[in-house]
């Protein structure tokens, strides 16, 4: 777990592909959000924060590097979207995140039909 806010923010829980890129984008943004601006971050990988496996946050005491369940893990931004704070619930297996960094263009139709279903929030810029 992340380190606590003292603004009292709540955990931000970022959602990583399945490859590299998303990966190295979702720990700049950990290290960004935490370091600079207090905010707790942590990464989904497609697990929950299942303990008993590995993590991919960049302060990981293990230095872990494990690829996560799917590629595009919408349900869990559902979840997160539903909860608001991932950490209120009692079922830690249930993937729940907040944010994708990095979603490819192929993606489109699907991000689409996501969006308009209401519960995810189309990228700016």
């Amino acid at each position: 777990l992340c380190r606590l806010s003292k603004f009292n923010y709540t955990e931000l829980r970022i959602n990583v592909g399945n490859w590299e890129t998303t990966a190295f984008y979702a720990w700049v943004a950990q290290i960004l959000l935490s370091e600079l601006l207090d905010v707790p971050v942590s990464l989904e990988i497609g697990h929950g924060i299942d303990s008993s496996k590995p993590t991919l946050n960049f302060y990981d005491e293990e230095n872990s590097f494990p690829y996560a369940t799917t590629a595009y893990d919408y349900a869990s931004l559902r979840e997160g979207n539903r909860l608001s704070d991932c950490l209120s619930t009692n079922d830690t297996s249930v993937p729940c995140s907040h944010a994708i960094m990095e979603v490819w263009n192929g993606q489109t139709s699907l991000l689409a039909s996501e969006n308009t279903a209401g519960d995810n929030q189309p990228p700016e810029g």
